[in-house]
């Protein structure tokens, strides 16, 4: 599945996680072991959260962080 439209065609992405508003998915770099990017389906103009981007979005998407933190934390604890 291709994340967005690039000039260079695209790159191929692992989810973890798909819903019709939101995707979480392996990070290509990963900064540590777990690292994953959650991410808006639709583009947004400057993607910042601040107050300009509208409430729904950043709940849902802290709420999508936070399910796939806790899945990461309970597959990994011993």
């Amino acid at each position: 599945m291709r994340l967005l439209r690039h000039p260079a065609g695209h790159a191929p992405a692992a989810f973890v996680h798909e819903d019709d508003d939101m995707v979480a998915i392996v990070d290509l770099r990963p900064v540590t072991t777990g690292h994953l990017l959650v991410l808006p389906r639709h583009p947004a103009d400057g993607f910042v959260l601040d107050a300009d981007w509208r409430v729904r979005e950043r709940e849902e998407l802290a709420e999508v962080a936070a399910k796939v933190r806790a899945a990461i934390v309970h597959a990994t604890s011993a």
